[in-house]
């Protein structure tokens, strides 16, 4: 099941959405931009094997807040306002990725749903 969004940070709309499925793999995107530049996006995988580079996390923090009772991995570069979210939500591994505040991308994934 596709998820949804039930924040949104302020004046950010949907730009995009990509879905691609096959035997082995789903992957859901939805991206989010705002007027002064910022930009964003949610990807739901689900996959039996994940393969996640992130390049150089040097200059980054890790933190580690519970989204919606699972232990997630957050990267943060203040000075860039840059930040990169993982966590598992059942079967799906989730990602949220941009230039948003880390307490903004925290509150995004707490209220990400799937009806």
């Amino acid at each position: 099941r596709p998820m949804e969004l039930a924040y949104l940070p302020d004046g950010y709309e949907q730009t995009g959405e990509y879905q691609k499925e096959t035997e082995v793999f789903a992957r859901y995107i939805l991206t989010f931009e705002n007027a002064e530049g910022g930009v964003f996006s949610v990807e739901q995988q689900m996959t039996d094997r994940l393969d996640v580079s992130f390049g150089d996390m040097t200059g980054y923090t890790l933190e580690h807040p519970v989204i919606q009772g699972a232990e997630a991995e957050l990267y943060c570069k203040e000075e860039a306002e840059d930040t990169l979210l993982l966590w598992t939500a059942g079967a799906y591994i989730m990602e949220i990725c941009g230039t948003l505040p880390k307490e903004e991308t925290v509150k995004v994934a707490e209220n990400i749903t799937w009806e």
